[in-house]
C-alpha cells in the first residue's frame, strides 16, 4: 500500500492522540482520589470524549504543519520539505506533552488543570526546573524516557516509503482541509468546542478527566488577560472582609433544621433597568403596567444592582455567587473548570427538579453546555419553542419571543413534580429590537432607539403577565417564589446617567401564598446576593460560598460591580470606581464623606477583588 502523505499525516496524529491519552491516564492513576466517586462505564466515557478535546486543542497547533505537509505541489513532496514541518510538528508535540505532564502535576495541587497559569510561567522558570530536577525528578525522568520512544517512532513515521512525488492531489488536500476545520471546532453548531462542554453531565470529576491542560490553558488564556490583582497581603485582605485564615474563607451553612419545600421561578429579564419601571423609579413611563400590579403585592428591593452589563455576568453572579474578575474568564469560558457553588446542582441534591430556559438560541453564550454545568436536568432554547403569536415578522426577533418562552415554561412546570427549581433568561428586550404588533407599539417604532426599547418593554411585560395568570390557577402556584430581576440594566440610551444608573435594577420577590404582607426592602444588595437568599428561602443546610449573603439577614451594605476592565464597589453612603491602577470616581450622595471614607471603600474593594481572584486560582473558591 503506497503511504500517501495523508496517509503519513494521519499516522503523526494518532501518535499525537496517544501522548494525550497517555497524559488522561497519568492523571487518572496519580489522581485517583478525584475520580473516585466515577464508576467505571463514566471513567470510559470520560476517555471517549476527552479524544474530542484532544484533537480540538492538537489541530489547533498542528494545523498548520498538516497543511504544508500536503500541499498539492511537486516540491511538498521532497524529503527536506517532509523533514521540516514534519519535525516541527513533533517539536509542537513535544512542547505540548510537557505541558500535559506539568498540568498533571498542577492538578494534584489545585484539583483542577492549568488555565491561565501559562501567562505568568514565564517569569518562573528557575522555580519549574528546580521543580523538574528536584521532587519531580523521578517523574521527569520517566517523561524523558517516554519522549525517546516517540522520538523514535515519529522518525520512522516520517521517513516510512516515500509518497507519490508527481500527482497533484487537490482532492486530498481539500477532504484534510475539511477534517481540520472540523477537528479545530469540535462541533457542527455555529460555536466551537470550549472547556464548559466539558461539564455538561453536571458531573464536575467526569468533565476534568475529559479535559487535558493543553485544551484548557490555551482558552482560558484567549479568555483572560493579565491584570494586577495583588494589594495587600494576603491576611489583611481577609480581615478587611470579615475572614479568618482557614483554606476556604467562603463556605458556610445556613444552618436551617428543616426545608422549606418552596417552589422556586426565578426571572432574568433583558435589559429591564429601574428607570423604566414605574413601581421602582416613579418616572411614569407606562410600560410595566403588570409588573407594577406584582409589586404592589411583593417585596421590592429598591437598592438592588446588577454585578455587570453583559448577561452572562448576571448568569454567572445569580447562579454561582462568584463575581467577574478582570482578566479571569467567565462562565462558559472556563470558569466551569473551577470548584464553585452550583445553585441548581444543589437543588437538585435537595430533591428539586430543575429547569433552564432562555428565549435565544439553544448555544448562545454556550448556554446550553453552562446550564448542564450549572446543575439543570432540563435546557431549553429558541428551537424547542413553538411560535404562538401572529407576529408581524416572526423571524425578527434574534434573541426570542419572550411570550413564547413563557408558554414554553409553564407548559413544563405544569408537567414537573414539585418541588422544582426553573430559571428563565428573556431575550425580546434586547437590541435591535424587532416589532412586536400594533397591541405593543405605544411609540413609533424604531429597532434602534428608546421607542422601540420600551415597545417591547410594553410586550414584554404583558407576556410576563399572560404567563403569571395561567400561573394562578395551577396547583404548584400557591407553593411557589417568583423572583424577578434583570440581567443588567438598559445602557444605550442612558446618556448623562449617572454611574449607579448602569447598574441599578428592580428586584421583586413575589409569592402571595408564602409572603402575605408587601414591603420595601432598602438594603443595598446585587445579584452575588441572590444565591444565599434563595439558599435561606428554600431552607438548604448545604455547604456553598458566594461572595454576597441572604438579602433577609444582610449586614454589610455593599455591592460589588465591574465594567468592563474597571471594578467598583456601592454602598448606601456612595460610590466608588478604580482601574486596578488608580482610583477613577468617588461620589458621597449626601454632602463630603467623613475623613478617611473612601480609603476603606477603596480598601474593601480590593480586598474583595483580590480574594476572588487568588481562591480563584488556587481553586479553594469552594469544596
Amino acid at each position: 500500500m503506497r503511504m500517501t502523505r495523508l496517509r503519513k499525516s494521519f499516522i503523526l496524529v494518532l501518535l499525537s492522540l496517544a501522548v494525550f491519552t497517555a497524559a488522561r491516564m497519568a492523571l487518572y492513576v496519580t489522581q485517583r482520589e478525584s475520580f473516585s466517586a466515577l464508576s467505571a462505564l463514566q471513567v470510559f466515557g470520560a476517555f471517549v470524549a476527552g479524544v474530542r478535546f484532544d484533537l480540538s486543542i492538537m489541530l489547533t497547533f498542528f494545523a498548520l504543519p498538516l497543511v504544508m505537509l500536503n500541499l498539492p505541489v511537486r516540491a511538498a513532496a521532497s524529503s527536506w520539505w517532509m523533514n521540516l514541518w514534519g519535525w516541527l510538528a513533533f517539536t509542537l508535540l513535544l512542547a505540548a506533552q510537557f505541558l500535559l505532564a506539568g498540568d498533571v502535576a498542577y492538578f494534584g495541587e489545585v484539583r483542577r488543570h492549568t488555565t491561565t497559569e501559562l501567562m505568568v510561567m514565564g517569569n518562573d522558570w528557575h522555580f519549574l526546573t528546580d521543580m523538574a530536577l528536584g521532587p519531580y525528578l523521578a517523574q521527569t525522568a520517566a517523561l524523558a524516557l517516554f519522549s525517546t520512544g516517540l522520538l523514535h517512532l515519529w522518525y520512522r513515521a516520517l521517513h516510512a516509503a516515500e509518497p507519490e512525488p508527481a500527482r497533484r492531489t487537490w482532492g486530498r488536500f481539500l477532504f484534510l482541509a475539511v477534517l481540520l476545520f472540523i477537528g479545530i471546532r469540535g462541533s457542527f453548531g455555529d460555536k466551537s468546542l470550549n472547556i464548559v462542554d466539558a461539564f455538561t453531565s453536571g458531573d464536575t470529576a467526569y468533565g476534568n478527566l475529559s479535559l487535558n491542560g493543553a485544551f484548557t490553558a490555551y482558552h482560558s488564556s484567549r479568555a483572560s488577560k493579565r491584570v494586577n490583582h495583588a494589594f495587600l497581603p494576603p491576611e489583611e485582605a481577609r480581615k478587611t472582609l470579615g475572614l479568618g485564615a482557614e483554606p476556604y474563607p467562603l463556605l458556610k451553612s445556613l444552618g436551617h433544621k428543616q426545608k422549606t419545600g418552596y417552589n422556586i421561578v426565578f426571572v432574568l429579564m433583558e435589559s429591564w433597568g429601574y428607570k423604566y419601571v414605574d413601581s421602582f423609579a416613579h418616572n411614569n413611563y407606562g410600560v410595566t403596567p403588570f409588573f407594577d400590579q406584582l409589586a404592589a403585592k411583593g417585596i421590592k428591593f429598591t437598592h438592588f444592582y446588577a454585578t455587570g452589563q453583559r448577561s452572562v455576568i448576571g448568569i454567572q453572579s445569580t447562579l454561582t455567587g462568584v463575581p467577574p474578575v478582570p482578566g479571569m474568564p467567565t462562565i462558559g469560558n472556563g470558569l466551569e473548570a473551577a470548584n464553585v457553588s452550583r445553585l441548581a446542582a444543589i437543588a437538585q441534591h435537595n430533591g428539586y427538579a430543575t429547569i433552564f430556559a432562555q428565549s435565544s438560541k439553544r448555544r448562545s453564550f454556550r448556554m446550553d453546555a453552562v446550564a448542564k454545568a450549572l446543575g439543570f436536568a432540563e435546557y431549553y432554547g429558541m428551537e424547542d419553542m413553538r411560535i404562538i403569536l401572529d407576529y408581524p415578522d416572526k423571524l425578527a426577533a434574534g434573541f426570542g419571543w419572550d411570550f413564547e418562552s413563557y408558554m414554553l415554561l409553564k407548559e413544563r412546570l405544569d408537567k414537573t413534580k414539585q418541588p422544582f427549581f426553573a430559571y428563565l433568561f428573556t431575550g425580546s428586550t434586547h437590541t435591535p429590537y424587532p416589532r412586536p404588533g400594533a397591541l405593543w407599539e405605544k411609540r413609533k417604532h424604531d429597532p434602534n432607539n428608546e421607542n422601540g426599547f420600551l415597545n417591547m418593554l410594553y410586550y414584554s411585560d404583558w407576556s410576563l403577565g399572560q404567563f403569571m395568570e395561567q400561573a394562578k390557577s395551577q396547583p404548584w402556584f400557591a407553593n411557589t417564589i417568583f423572583v424577578f430581576t434583570a440581567d443588567h440594566a438598559q445602557v444605550h440610551y442612558a446618556e448623562g446617567a449617572d454611574f449607579l444608573d448602569l447598574f441599578h435594577t428592580p428586584l421583586l420577590i413575589y409569592a402571595p401564598g408564602i409572603f402575605k404582607d408587601p414591603k420595601t426592602v432598602e438594603t443595598i444588595g446585587s445579584q452575588l446576593d441572590i444565591m444565599p437568599t434563595l439558599m435561606d428561602l428554600l431552607g438548604f443546610n448545604d455547604e456553598f460560598a458566594a461572595m454576597g449573603a441572604p438579602l433577609f439577614s444582610k449586614q454589610g451594605q455593599y455591592a460589588f460591580i465591574t465594567e468592563g476592565d474597571v471594578i467598583g464597589i456601592i454602598n448606601d453612603k456612595g460610590f466608588l470606581k478604580h482601574s486596578l491602577k488608580n482610583r477613577l470616581e468617588a461620589k458621597c450622595y449626601n454632602g463630603p464623606p467623613p475623613p478617611g471614607y473612601f480609603d476603606g471603600l477603596e480598601k474593601r474593594l480590593l480586598a474583595e477583588d483580590q480574594l476572588t481572584y487568588e481562591l480563584l486560582k488556587a481553586n479553594r473558591w469552594a469544596r
